[in-house]
């Protein structure tokens, strides 16, 4: 069998024992003579949040800040804040959309008005300087009013010299995720760590770049669709994510 796949029938077993919910949904596949671990699908954020935490528990000693990208990533995040019993807080990124498919992302602006432009993306579907600087400003106006709904109005906490954990429910083309690094990075971050419960190998390739450390719980062999991988993925609403905010006090108080 060999040391790989003493791994993957380890974390078979391991996610059977700790997690009998995803007993249907992960199995053992061999392809090209080696094991491989296949369809492991998240019965919904909760669920995935706390399978992300068991990747993340030898990070306690550092003290971590856990932030949440909205909206999805934040009851991922929250999941993963209990598990360590550290405080979350919300990153507000702003996916831009193209124009006639806005789920896909052409690129992304966040808070401190950090942006990430995907030129290939852009040159690919010849998106224009008009459609793109509208989507900026729109986008722009999204996160102030995110702001006041999820923390009335004041900054993101402090994170100067801190470890943080970036947290979100999955990564496609990494737009996002590459701006709250950059955010975390600016705002004088010790360290960054993205953490998802799933994500697309060439991004996660190009986000190690980015960020300190990449810790996925699963990276399929291709990532169409962050969806996929979910038996419920609907949208996470503004009223969720407030509610979230306001019971991650008590964890940041604990």
């Amino acid at each position: 069998m060999g040391i790989q796949g003493a791994v993957f029938v380890f974390a078979y077993f391991y996610i059977l024992l700790k997690f009998p919910s995803q007993k249907s949904n992960v199995s053992i596949t061999r392809v090209d003579g080696n094991l491989q671990l296949r369809q492991m699908i998240f019965k919904n954020r909760i669920e995935a949040g706390k399978l992300l935490a068991t990747l993340l528990e030898n990070m306690v000693s550092k003290n971590p800040m856990i932030l949440g990208l909205t909206r999805g990533g934040v009851p991922v995040a929250n999941e993963v804040a209990r598990a360590l019993h550290r405080p979350m807080d919300v990153l507000i990124v702003r996916k831009l959309g193209v124009p006639w498919h806005p789920e896909l992302a052409f690129g992304a602006i966040g808070e401190e008005d950090e942006l990430y432009i995907n030129h290939q993306i852009v040159d690919q579907l010849e998106i224009s300087k008009e459609a793109i600087n509208g989507a900026i400003s729109r986008e722009k106006e999204e996160i102030r009013e995110r702001q006041l709904k999820f923390r009335n109005g004041r900054s993101i906490s402090d994170l100067s010299g801190k470890c943080v954990i970036i947290v979100d429910d999955g990564i496609a083309t990494g737009a996002t995720a590459e701006v709250a690094c950059r955010i975390a990075k600016k705002m004088g971050a010790l360290e960054v760590i993205l953490a998802a419960p799933v994500g697309a190998k060439e991004s996660i390739e190009r986000l190690s770049k980015v960020a300190d450390k990449c810790s996925i719980f699963y990276i399929p062999e291709n990532l169409s669709a962050v969806g996929e991988w979910y038996l419920d993925f609907s949208p996470t609403t503004d009223e969720e994510v407030a509610k979230l905010m306001k019971e991650t006090k008590v964890v940041s108080e604990d």
